[in-house]
């Protein structure tokens, strides 16, 4: 007979939290995202029970939040009296971590508290790999940082735009939701034997974290076979319907590409098979029934992407040689130069700190409007008080000749000017509430279906205690994350509850003033962004009868489209990341990689509507300016006017061009954070000065997106890839804050789409100069 629920003993123990790494602590997490803690529940006798996990934060007001992870169910059918199973947490700083996790009965009481294992903070401007293989790749540790240490800056020491930190999981440990995985910027699974292939629930949750935005590096080799039953097989960019494997005895194209003269030591295994007709090949190999294979393959899934090697990742690190080369070209590395690297260390000494982009992120949600609209009223309020009370009364007693009543009407005059003031204060509560919101919303070009995180500020008029949630499958809300300048509490804190996987806050205490939020939302627009891009590759321009096409009912302000220069010389169209040298200038000292980024400014795009001939007005331009410096006598390659790159917009976007109009805060923190890991924080053609101060991320969730810009040679045989358009509406975004219950549309605020756009590539490449 079943016992009673509430009279099982639970016993359990917190097996790990956030991500091994090798420090102090034995693990990181990042603070103001999520991070997985993996509990053994186990029952005592037979029978079933339930109980819930209490994780205890604080939220940027100092409220204490628990994080709930509800109805865990632990049995002893089966066979088993023991379950592993995870919750999820948030900090802000690493001061408030708690010490225990609560196990909490049917009744609501604490049953037993579980000592949590201690952490390390991650920053989140540092890039975390997960080696996720059987057999950790060693060779992944040559890209850790130098005397790398947790939250540390590491300027002077790194070799790579990001700091990177290494860490070990096995398939096992992998977490059951994709918020778990949040913090991790890329997963590395070599060869995943069938018996994980099987682990469905967590499967589940590294494909819906690679949608969210994160890459997954898979080597196939041996386990192609596995791998095409699996439910990996739908991401992967090579067909998993047809294919086969095939020894290899050499990888002649792949050394020279990284100038390895080490031969295989025994045949290599190679997975076979037909591109996926949105991937594209990047590198290819000899052998093969057809003469050649796809050797590296990429395919964008979501907001991530999956990148694929025939050959399984420890093979190609032996026959690599340099294998720092092998996943510097995986994972979109960029490396500083020496020069850059020796005056980022001399800068960083005396540096007054870093380039936050929080506080422009959350301005649309601050209500600044209604804050400064207050604050002038006030001051008139001020104004006319002064005056009334004291020139208009004062004049008005004169000509009665009743100044020995002074202070009586001072006084009656002060008492209704309080009064006054207080309705006005209600007046401008009332007229301030409501939300406000920033929407990021990610989407493929021509597609409807859409996701992106969104933040939302709420003010009430009245002070209340509500319901906050964000329904929808994957979804997922939370407290905004704490300014890294600093706090701010509220000296009586309150508490409330928060449910990670039901995107639900509850009983949240709304205090007549500001309460924000964060989450991540998906679901479907009224329309899409779509277009049709070829660009020449010879002038590196957008062809004239290229276009965008708005099919939404939201005007686009305006926006940025970025793609890799294809005047490039390397038998095909070359992704930027790690590239130093100029198209047509190999021999010039190394460049910032976003210089082979080509941009172009879209302008206004109306609600359905159509724009075309894009870029023309820049290539107008930089044509009649190359002329006028053609004919100067002795022209200068660096004086060169020359097409837009990333380097140049993420000046503007920096606020360091003078006389150019910049984008509003809030796009401007979205595309400074979108790419992230091009930005170099040099300044004009000084590209080593390290002039300003480094961009961070602290506090804020992933925006990096700049994996997005692929290309190679796709199924067609065709040049193509995929660029990115960033564009900005003053309209707030599709997704709703839900108020106890209740949809709330948010009357100001901004939404940034960012659009997968796919590229062709026609004509040839100019070729170098002498």
């Amino acid at each position: 007979m079943q016992a009673a629920a509430g009279a099982q003993v639970v016993t359990g123990r917190v097996a790990s939290v956030g991500f091994t790494a090798p420090c102090s602590a034995g693990a990181v997490i990042r603070t103001g995202q999520w991070f997985p803690i993996r509990v053994q529940l186990g029952v005592q006798g037979s029978g079933t029970a339930t109980r819930d996990l209490k994780f205890e934060g604080i939220d940027l007001d100092g409220d204490r939040v628990n994080f709930i992870r509800p109805q865990i169910t632990v049995s002893t059918e089966g066979g088993s009296s023991t379950r592993e199973v995870w919750c999820y947490g948030l900090i802000n700083e690493l001061s408030e971590y708690p010490r225990t996790l609560a196990l909490v009965d049917p009744t609501g009481q604490t049953q037993e508290r579980l000592p949590l294992p201690p952490v390390d903070r991650l920053s989140n401007d540092e890039l975390l790999i997960v080696d996720l293989s059987d057999q950790p790749l060693v060779s992944l540790n040559r890209l850790v940082t130098r005397n790398w240490s947790p939250g540390e800056r590491n300027d002077a020491e790194r070799n790579y735009y990001r700091s990177i930190a290494v860490s070990r999981m096995t398939a096992a440990e992998l977490p059951d939701r994709w918020i778990g995985l949040e913090s991790a910027d890329v997963i590395v699974w070599d060869q995943p034997s069938a018996a994980d292939l099987k682990r469905i629930v967590q499967l589940d949750a590294l494909i819906e974290w690679v949608r969210a935005g994160g890459q997954l590096i898979v080597g196939l080799g041996a386990s192609w076979d596995a791998l095409r039953a699996s439910p990996l097989a739908p991401l992967l960019p090579l067909d998993p319907t047809s294919g086969t494997t095939v020894e290899l005895a050499d990888l002649p194209v792949f050394r020279e590409r990284l100038g390895s003269d080490r031969r295989p030591s025994r045949p290599v295994i190679a997975a076979l098979g037909t591109l996926t007709p949105d991937a594209v090949r990047t590198l290819g190999e000899f052998g093969g029934p057809r003469g050649s294979i796809d050797l590296v393959t990429m395919r964008l899934v979501g907001s991530g992407r999956v990148v694929a090697t025939a050959v399984s990742l420890r093979d190609l690190s032996a026959a690599a040689g340099q294998e720092e080369a092998l996943f510097g070209e995986l994972l979109d590395l960029n490396r500083y130069t020496d020069g850059f690297k020796l005056r980022q260390g001399e800068f960083i000494q005396r540096a007054a700190g870093d380039r936050y982009i929080y506080d422009d992120l959350v301005s649309p949600i601050s209500f600044g409007t209604a804050t400064a609209a207050r604050g002038a009223l006030a001051l008139l309020f001020i104004a006319g008080y002064i005056v009334t009370a004291t020139l208009a009364s004062w004049l008005y007693l004169v000509r009665r000749k009743l100044t020995g009543l002074s202070w009586t009407v001072f006084t009656v005059t002060a008492v209704l000017a309080s009064a006054l003031s207080l309705g006005t204060v209600g007046l401008t509560r009332g007229c301030a509430s409501g939300v406000q919101s920033l929407a990021i919303v990610d989407l493929v070009s021509g597609e409807s279906e859409a996701h992106g995180f969104s933040v939302f500020g709420f003010r009430s008029p009245t002070r209340s205690r509500d319901d906050l949630s964000l329904p929808g499958k994957g979804n997922f809300l939370r407290p905004l994350s704490r300014s890294p300048r600093g706090r701010s509490f509220y000296v009586t804190p309150d508490r409330y509850a928060a449910r990670p996987l039901d995107a639900v806050l509850s009983d949240v205490l709304v205090r007549a003033t500001l309460k924000q939020v964060e989450g991540h939302w998906r679901g479907e627009l009224d329309g899409t962004i779509r277009g049709q891009i070829l660009v020449d590759r010879r002038t590196g321009e957008i062809t004239p009868d290229s276009f965008l096409v708005n099919d939404t009912d939201v005007p686009l302000a305006d926006g940025f489209l970025l793609f890799s220069d294809p005047r490039q010389e390397d038998n095909g169209v070359p992704r930027p990341a790690g590239r130093t040298q100029l198209y047509d200038e190999p021999n010039l000292p190394p460049v910032p990689p976003s210089m082979n980024v080509l941009a172009v400014q879209i302008g206004e795009v109306p609600a359905r509507g159509r724009v075309t001939r894009l870029g023309s007005a820049l290539y107008t331009r930089v044509a009649r300016d190359r002329a006028n410096w053609a004919a100067g006598g002795n022209p200068q390659r660096a004086l060169m006017p020359d097409l837009l790159t990333l380097y140049d917009v993420q000046n503007i976007w920096r606020g360091n061009v003078l006389l150019v109009a910049q984008p509003p805060r809030g796009a401007a923190a979205v595309l400074l954070g979108s790419t992230r890991n091009y930005h170099l924080h040099g300044r004009g053609a000084r590209y080593e000065s390290t002039i300003d101060p480094p961009l961070s991320t602290e506090g804020v969730f992933n925006l990096e997106i700049s994996h997005w810009l692929v290309s190679g040679r796709a199924a067609n045989g065709r040049q193509a890839g995929f660029g990115i358009l960033i564009a900005w509406s003053a309209a707030p975004g599709p997704a709703r804050l839900h108020l106890n219950g209740q949809p709330q549309a948010a009357y100001a605020g901004m939404t940034v789409y960012r659009v997968r756009v796919p590229i062709e590539y026609v004509g040839s490449p100019p070729g170098r100069g002498p």
